[in-house]
Parts: C-alpha cells; structure tokens; sequence
C-alpha cells in the first residue's frame, strides 16, 4: 500500500474499528479487487479486526463468502459516485445491497 494512503486512512476515524464486529484491534483489508489488483483507493479498503487466534475478521474474511461480499459493500458504499463510474462497480453494487439484504432478513 503506498505510504501516502496508508497515512490518510490512519487519519480516518471511520479505519479505527473493524467494519463488521467494531473491535478496535484492525488492520486494512482490501475488498475490492479491479481486474486482479487490490485497488489503492481509500475508500476500497475497510477496517478488520485482526487477533493472534486466527479468529478475527480479517483472517476469516477469506473463508467466509457473507463477510466477503459485507466488506465489499462496506467499500462500495464509500466510495465517490464518480469513482463507481470510474471503476465500472455500479452494478455490483446493486448486486451485493440486494444479496445482502435477503441475506439480512433470514436472520
């Protein structure tokens, strides 16, 4: 990650708790990829909490698809409309609100 983004997200309160279970112990997730890369944009990374267990969301992330695909949306929602144009995420982000709400109201 360049070291220009790394010091505007550590100045981002939103990146000071983990975006799906609030725990302050994070680290920077990347949730969106863009043809195969990480994308280096500040609002495509969100904050997951990280425990030497191997229990926290960042290190399920990978292994649960729900937990994906809500810090995807996390990311999606975050992000400038220009910069959903951009990236051509419009879409998908109409898939994953309309997934993740059905998803929502099962529980």
């Amino acid at each position: 990650m360049p070291e220009k983004l790394r010091r505007q997200l550590g100045g981002d309160v939103f990146m000071k708790k983990c975006a799906f279970c609030g725990s302050n112990q994070v680290q920077f997730h990347h949730a969106i990829i863009y043809k195969g890369c990480q994308l280096q944009e500040w609002w495509a990374i969100v904050p997951a909490c990280f425990r030497w267990d191997g229990q926290g969301c960042h290190q399920l992330v990978d292994k649960d698809k729900e937990m994906k695909l809500y810090f995807e949306l996390v990311a999606l929602e975050r992000a400038p409309k220009e910069d959903i144009e951009k990236y051509g995420l419009g879409q998908r982000l109409k898939y994953l609100n309309k997934k993740l709400d059905k998803t929502a109201q099962m529980c």
